[in-house]
């Protein structure tokens, strides 16, 4: 009987440790017990290559069993990666075992034609890993053509991953710029953008001028500067929302910002000039320095196209058109000379109840925190206020902080009245006679209403430096021009 027992203790023994044996081996599907040495796998400049680059990362098995991982795959079929892991090559690998704890490094392999001429800038694609509970994905950003990528290398808590660039750098325009992330130019440091400089950004991507930084932006007629989105394709040459914005805030006296034949598009907000919004400069007052913007045009943004928020700005000569909810929003106080303006929403944005111009004094400047300020010495003369909608014109102002605000001899859509203090010697309601809206052709025709409606002597040339009429110029940024 011992004897029995003892062998039944023996046999009980020996299958709980074979068991336990297999439940350590236990071969396990799960997502979480997954992990990557890095975030995103990128490849630089890889079509100035000789067409084929290799990157690589580590993969590893978090867990104390087995990790089997059931497939790995391009997310797209005609993928222009092919990897290495294990031993085994290909664009898709399935059942691949990973013993407790154990890495694994990935090889990534590029090959792209670097002679393509319609080659995208940036070329992206995920390496999905497939378990039983789900996936994970590992990013890969393959950047091409010959020019300047710049990639953000700080990330704080509540900001864009951003990467401050040198001290008072001068972008030319022998190679295009392509942001990845956010580009800073610290307090005291400064930017200069050359004639003919082509800058693109990569999706929530963006151009921040902190606070004491400054920005000249100096592009010709001939030559100017562009901003816009790194997808080159033909289909995404109008799609609004595609980068971030130019963000630019406020400095000392006398350091002050140029923006100068450019064109912005494409945007979630084009320019956006304010005061710094964080919590310890609420109370700051409007910037003492001030921001020119010429010959310029900002245009199709998913937001705004112009956002300006206690701030002085001198604009002339520029169109700002198609913004999903404003063309040009002013909040705050400030300080602002419009001249020979072309603001208007004429993209068909559903549900858009907002005007393509509104300005308003007060503001939100934190959760519950109203502030009133004073728009200053601000003069709109020569411009146009349109759209497709029937009130592309309004104003908010709270009498609670003085406004010194005029609208003279401008183009004004909305059904609403005005103080005749506030518009002054301005046309409601004409059709202003362009071009071609669709294709951003903002020029009058012939015939248009704009023609001949100006205030005399405020701009001697249009936005592409055409003689104006002295006496009696057009409104808006073009001069007519017979062909």
């Amino acid at each position: 009987m011992q004897k029995y027992t003892f062998q039944g203790l023996g046999l009980f023994a020996f299958l709980w440790i074979a068991l336990m044996g297999c439940e350590k081996d236990r071969v396990i599907s799960a997502s979480d017990s997954l992990a990557f040495s890095i975030d995103t796998l990128f490849f630089d400049t890889v079509f100035t290559e000789v067409g084929t680059a290799t990157r690589n990362f580590k993969v590893y098995n978090r867990s104390n069993q087995t990790l089997r991982i059931e497939s790995i795959r391009f997310e797209r079929s005609n993928s222009p990666f092919r990897f290495n892991i294990d031993g085994e090559t290909g664009t898709s690998v399935e059942n691949l075992e990973l013993l407790p704890g154990d890495s694994a490094f990935v090889f990534v392999e590029a090959t792209i034609n670097p002679n393509g001429g319609n080659l995208p800038l940036v070329v992206e694609e995920n390496l999905v890993f497939q378990f039983g509970n789900g996936q994970r994905n590992m990013p890969i950003v393959a950047w091409g053509q010959d020019a300047n990528y710049i990639r953000a290398d700080t990330r704080v808590t509540g900001l864009p991953p951003y990467k401050i660039l040198p001290p008072n750098a001068v972008w030319t325009a022998n190679k295009p710029y392509v942001i990845y992330g956010y580009a800073v130019v610290d307090s005291a440091n400064s930017l200069q953008i050359e004639a003919g400089t082509k800058v693109y950004f990569h999706s929530g991507s963006g151009l921040w001028v902190f606070r004491y930084g400054q920005i000249a932006v100096r592009g010709t007629k001939e030559q100017p500067v562009v901003f816009q989105g790194d997808r080159l394709e033909p289909q995404y040459q109008d799609i609004p929302g595609q980068w971030d914005r130019i963000w630019i805030n406020e400095g000392p006296a006398g350091r002050d910002n140029l923006i100068e034949h450019a064109v912005v598009k494409n945007a979630l907000v084009g320019i956006q000039l304010e005061t710094l919004p964080f919590s310890y400069n609420l109370n700051a007052p409007t910037s003492e320095n001030k921001t020119t913007i010429r010959n310029t045009r900002i245009q199709n943004c998913s937001a705004l196209a112009l956002f300006l928020r206690n701030y002085r700005v001198d604009a002339s000569n520029c169109v700002v058109v198609n913004g999903g909810q404003y063309a040009i929003g002013i909040s705050g106080g400030g300080e602002y000379q419009f001249n020979h303006i072309t603001a208007g929403n004429y993209a068909s944005v559903v549900g858009r109840k907002t005007p393509a111009f509104f300005m308003t004094n007060a503001y939100e400047a934190e959760p519950g925190v109203v502030q009133v300020r004073s728009i200053t010495n601000s003069r709109f003369t020569n411009c146009i206020f349109s759209g497709i909608e029937r009130n592309e014109f309004d104003f908010d102002l709270n009498n609670l902080a003085p406004n010194q605000v005029v609208f003279d001899h401008c183009l004004i859509k909305s059904e609403k009245t005005f103080s005749s203090t506030l518009v002054v010697e301005s046309y409601f309601n004409q059709n202003p006679g362009f071009t071609d809206v669709g294709a951003f052709n903002f020029k009058p025709t012939a015939n248009a209403f704009i023609r001949g409606k100006g205030k005399g002597g405020i701009e001697t040339a249009d936005i592409d430096l055409n003689p104006r009429n002295i006496d009696t110029p057009d409104l808006g940024a073009f001069e007519y021009k017979p062909d």
